[in-house]
């Protein structure tokens, strides 16, 4: 069986920059460039996740100003029942 298996291989252009802070790091974490590759990629689509979650609540932030919705505490009293 492939060390690489369960990976889709993949083959990507990188401006010189880019290419040289990879090899840095690369050489400065003693990993592989697609252990670094995949590193940047899997922060880059935590980080693009979370963003999306802070524009959601942006979007919802004027609903819970607003003071229409009932606090879920509130729904745990004896009088709601």
């Amino acid at each position: 069986m492939s060390a690489n298996a369960g990976f889709v291989r993949m083959t990507v252009s990188l401006p010189p920059p880019i290419h040289q802070e990879m090899e840095r790091i690369k050489e400065e974490l003693h990993i592989t460039k697609s252990e670094v590759v995949k590193l940047a990629v899997e922060s880059y689509l935590k980080e693009r996740k979370q963003q999306k979650l802070r524009q959601a609540a942006e979007k919802m932030l004027p609903e819970y100003a607003g003071g229409d919705l009932v606090a879920l505490g509130e729904l745990d009293s004896e009088e709601f029942l």
